[in-house]
């Protein structure tokens, strides 16, 4: 996980977890967006890329991303590959 404190730049998938919108990274790495309560549907578990403030919330050991910018990524079908 990286250090609180700094911007943070990342891609993942989009979930519902608990009742948050939440970004999974590929190293299995939970971020919760500040202030977001769930995804729209057509986001849930689509590929997403999150730049924002990286918090952490020190009673229950959550990082969360303040002042989130989300951006939904497009995926392109190239002849039998998947890019994203």
């Amino acid at each position: 996980m990286v250090k609180p404190g700094i911007t943070i730049y990342l891609k993942g998938e989009a979930r519902d977890i608990a009742g948050h919108a939440a970004v999974v990274t590929g190293y299995s790495a939970v971020y919760y967006i500040e202030g977001m309560e769930g995804w729209a549907p057509d986001w849930i578990n689509r590929r997403i890329r999150v730049i924002g403030d990286l918090a952490m919330n020190r009673r229950n050991r959550v990082a969360i991303i303040k002042d989130a910018v989300v951006q939904l990524l497009q995926q392109e079908t190239n002849n039998d590959k998947t890019v994203t």
